[in-house]
């Protein structure tokens, strides 16, 4: 969870930062997404972190927050996948990778990826 609400915190400032004004944040984690968007008690074991991301959204932009089915964002998971190959810190693309290409027009179509699971 705390991987989650750094990526969203770490995702929310680079988009402020780089002028951006008009924002949809899309999280396949749906504990992340509850608890940036409801009430947090302050005995929360990552307060500090919901807090910074409570306080990003509210900034002087319109950021809206929703789930997203891991399935419907091959682009993420991919660029997560390409992630485990680089150094440890931030890595900021200014555009995606060629690798990228088929995973972000599934996405643009909304072409669901089936994800097998064992049950």
């Amino acid at each position: 969870m705390e991987a989650e609400l750094w990526g969203v915190f770490m995702g929310l400032s680079i988009a402020w930062d780089e002028g951006c004004r008009d924002v949809i944040l899309e999280c396949d984690s749906w504990d992340a997404v509850i608890l940036i968007q409801k009430p947090i008690l302050n005995s929360h074991p990552l307060y500090n972190l919901i807090i910074d991301c409570k306080e990003a959204i509210g900034k002087n932009w319109r950021c809206e927050v929703t789930h997203i089915y891991r399935e419907m964002n091959a682009s993420a998971d991919h660029m997560a996948y390409l992630g485990h190959g680089l150094s440890l810190g931030l890595h900021v693309f200014v555009s995606p990778p060629t690798t990228a290409s088929n995973c972000l027009v599934s996405d643009s179509i909304g072409r669901a990826l089936p994800r097998a699971v064992l049950v």
